[in-house]
């Protein structure tokens, strides 16, 4: 499993995480993780499984 950060700004970032299964597969979701009032929050832009 990692992340990737595909795109960052002063408060936002867009990063992708990568999980794979061993042979049986991997998921690739995409987030826009914003940083407001302390706190990160992350919303799903899109998600791969393979």
């Amino acid at each position: 499993m990692w992340v990737e950060i595909k795109e960052y700004d002063e408060d936002k970032a867009k990063i992708t995480g990568v999980s794979w299964f061993g042979n049986t597969g991997a998921v690739f979701p995409s987030y826009e993780a914003v940083f407001t009032g302390g706190k990160l929050q992350l919303n799903l832009i899109s998600r791969a499984i393979s």
